[in-house]
């Protein structure tokens, strides 16, 4: 009897004894909690006007395509390519034997045609000659005049001219080639204005308005800079990129006129007060599961994730046009490690 009273005695024991150590256990693990060391910067929305970067060419303001409205031999070619020229100016010319004789024909025709008109008009008056019979005589001067309008006008295409002043930027005949209508001879570009053309995706052309200020750096000139002003914006987006041209006229002014179509350049839209948001570094800007971007702040001594919508970017960064605040502590370092309410040390 007293034997197993004090089995009993020592199993209790043992049971409170291990009780006792597995609760100080848990004690000591929920005491101890991971504090992750961040460095962070505050939030300062932008009050001036902000800008967007793009690659694009620069292209001629106007062309035309130039070319001889009658056909013949192409007897003289008095411009080359590059070459600037003025309105009216003779840029070329066809042999004129044919066209010259067929004026000098219509000029001795309409000489007939009126000598005869001369002579029966006065009989006419005199009632010598039917209504009939001067009628014919009639038609057949204004017969002649008009033949002598066409022979003029074929001779005076065999001289081709600008028809207003620009650069010749193309010249396809050369002298003793066959020329006819429709065939191209030269092209005539304006480089006194020229266009930078852009292709903006379609998430930033809303920002895009006409008449909104550019900047052009072209890298065929050691980057020298122009400015210009949104003249056309394209209102269908390209079916594979997606992008939506739009074109910047710039002045290419008699002090400057260094930029020629073909270049390659560097544009900068310069956005509106209203529309400049805050721009963070891109690295920090993490993507939810369900597709949602967010960062990290610091809220206190603690971890807080905050979502926000992105827009452009540009050499700095990423735009952040909702979701963020003035005053707003970015963790930009240890964002990597944190988590939903988790507690953090700023460092500096």
């Amino acid at each position: 009897m007293m034997r197993n009273i004090y089995l009993l005695s020592m199993s209790a024991t043992v049971l409170l004894s291990g009780c006792s150590v597995n609760t100080g256990t848990r004690g000591n693990d929920s005491s101890e909690q991971k504090i992750i060391p961040v460095k962070v910067m505050s939030v300062q929305r932008s009050a001036t006007a902000a800008s967007v970067s793009y690659i694009g060419t620069i292209s001629e303001s106007f062309a035309l395509s130039l070319s001889f409205s009658g056909m013949g031999v192409v007897e003289q070619v008095l411009v080359s390519e590059g070459q600037a020229v003025s309105k009216g100016q003779t840029l070329a010319t066809l042999n004129t034997a044919t066209a010259q004789s067929a004026y000098q024909a219509a000029q001795a025709t309409l000489r007939q045609a009126q000598d005869a008109y001369d002579r029966l008009a006065t009989l006419h008056e005199g009632g010598s000659i039917s209504d009939i019979k001067f009628v014919e005589v009639e038609t057949g001067l204004q017969q002649a005049k008009s033949m002598l309008t066409v022979a003029e006008r074929s001779l005076n295409d065999c001289r081709l001219t600008a028809p207003r002043s620009g650069v010749i930027a193309r010249r396809s005949i050369e002298p003793g080639t066959n020329a006819a209508p429709g065939v191209p001879a030269f092209t005539l570009i304006t480089v006194d204005r020229v266009d930078a053309k852009i292709a903006v995706p379609e998430n930033e052309i809303g920002d895009v308005s006409l008449h909104q200020e550019a900047i052009i750096e072209a890298t065929a000139l050691a980057g020298e800079r122009f400015t210009g002003t949104v003249e056309t914006k394209g209102v269908s987006a390209h079916p594979l990129t997606h992008t939506y041209k739009v074109k910047i006229r710039i002045n290419n002014t008699a002090d400057a006129k260094s930029l020629l179509p073909g270049m390659v350049c560097k544009v900068w839209l310069q956005q509106p007060e209203k529309s400049a948001g805050t721009v963070i570094p891109a690295r920090i800007v993490q993507i939810a599961p369900d597709g949602q971007r967010f960062v990290w702040l610091a809220n206190g001594d603690t971890a807080r994730r905050r979502f926000i919508k992105t827009g452009a970017l540009n050499d700095d960064g990423v735009t952040v046009n909702d979701g963020l605040n003035d005053g707003d502590r970015l963790i930009i370092e240890g964002y990597q490690k944190v988590s939903e309410g988790m507690k953090i040390n700023i460092i500096n």
